[in-house]
């Protein structure tokens, strides 16, 4: 059972670390990489596309990963993480999976 407790507890640091690291890259990178494509619009209307099918799921994902690892820190502490990725498979599929597929 220790191994479990374990592996509970460094998949709820992954999830945070990455949720950490989302919010870097939403807010240092991609906020003025959006805001820099909307100028240039003009001069290249595909490039503001570009931007948004890259970049248009982070928002969602960013939301869902902070909300997903502080659920996964209290499943962590009681014992029920399992149940806690039961709740939340449907989303998980949605968001990451939707992202991965549209690079597929």
């Amino acid at each position: 059972m220790e191994g479990v407790i374990k592996g509970a507890a460094e998949i709820a640091d992954t999830e945070e670390r990455l949720s950490e690291d989302l919010d870097v890259l939403l807010n240092v990178f991609v906020g003025p990489l959006r805001a820099w494509a909307a100028q240039l619009a003009d001069a290249d209307p595909t490039l503001r596309d570009l931007v948004a099918k890259l970049l248009s799921p982070l928002d969602e994902i960013v939301l869902f990963s902070g909300e997903f690892a502080a659920e996964l820190r209290q499943a962590e502490r009681s014992g029920r993480w399992a149940e806690c990725f039961e709740r939340h498979e449907t989303a998980l599929a949605r968001c990451y999976g939707a992202y991965a597929l549209q690079y597929a």
